[in-house]
This record gives structure tokens, C-alpha cells and sequence, in this order.
């Protein structure tokens, strides 16, 4: 093979291997850390199937002081939700398609009752973050404010 044929070889592997690459790249959230405007950053667990979107923190009897779950749904609408099976109180923030926080709810706790109550953000989003309850107020978040989703490498 003649040196020019190898490296046309060479260049259609490069070529195909970028080309995989940015047909997997999505406009969704490739990453696994969202940074608030006040600098703090949350490592997320990102659920978006909806297996993972029906599970999401319910029986966990725990969760890292900086760590919390991104919920990524396919289209902006009212996405309530609710503390079944949920063991810990949980903070949680709706963040529209401009990743622009549009509601917190604090503090949210366990649900106790059944049927559970149901928190409406009362505004489209595309995104929610859950965090331990208390994240919200120690970092300063609140709706209007931007978010930045990244990967953690």
C-alpha cells in the first residue's frame, strides 16, 4: 500500500470516528454536574428514561451533601411532583428549556399520607433537579436564576 493510500485510509477512519461522534452528541444534558448561579455545583445522576423518570430518589435512605438527580424530559410542560416512597426531604428546582430556574420548592419532606400531596411548580420546565432538602437556601437559589449543565469527566 503506497503511503498516499494509507493516509486516505487514515483520514476516512478520523473522519468516521468524528462523524460517530457527533451523531451521539444530543442536545440533552451530556453531563453529570449542574452549576448554579451562585457557583455551587451538584453532582447529578441524570434520569430520563422513564423507568429512571418514575424511580427517581424513592427509597433511598440517603444522599452526598453535593449530589442530587436531573430529570430530563423530552418536551417543556407542568411536570408536578410528588415524595412517594421517597425516605428523605428533598429541595426541588424546575428549570425551563433556557435553563432558567422557574420554581423551588424547599424542604420538601417524606410523604407520610396517602395519597401523597403533589408539588406543582405552576410553570413549563424541561428539567427538575432534586437536592437534599436545605440546598436551595444554603446556596442561594432561587427562580430566575441560571443554571449550567456540564460533564463531570
Amino acid at each position: 500500500m503506497n503511503d498516499l493510500l494509507k493516509l486516505g485510509v487514515v483520514v476516512a477512519i478520523v473522519a468516521i470516528a468524528l462523524a460517530g461522534f457527533a451523531l451521539t452528541k444530543s442536545s440533552e444534558p451530556a453531563g453529570s454536574a449542574v452549576v448554579f448561579q451562585s457557583g455551587a455545583r451538584l453532582t447529578v445522576e441524570i434520569a430520563q428514561t422513564q423507568d429512571e423518570l418514575e424511580l427517581g430518589l424513592m427509597y433511598r435512605t440517603g444522599l452526598p451533601a453535593d449530589a442530587g438527580m436531573l430529570f430530563v424530559f423530552e418536551q417543556s410542560n407542568i411536570y408536578p411532583f410528588w415524595m412517594k416512597n421517597t425516605k428523605i426531604p428533598l429541595d426541588m428546582m424546575w428549570v425551563d428549556s433556557n435553563r432558567t430556574i422557574v420554581a423551588v420548592k424547599e424542604n420538601v419532606p417524606p410523604c407520610t399520607a396517602d395519597p401523597c400531596p403533589v408539588y406543582d411548580p405552576g410553570a413549563a420546565a424541561r428539567y427538575v433537579i432534586e437536592a437534599n432538602a436545605g440546598y436551595a437556601a444554603n446556596h442561594s437559589i432561587a427562580a430566575g436564576q441560571p443554571v449550567r449543565l456540564e460533564l463531570v469527566s
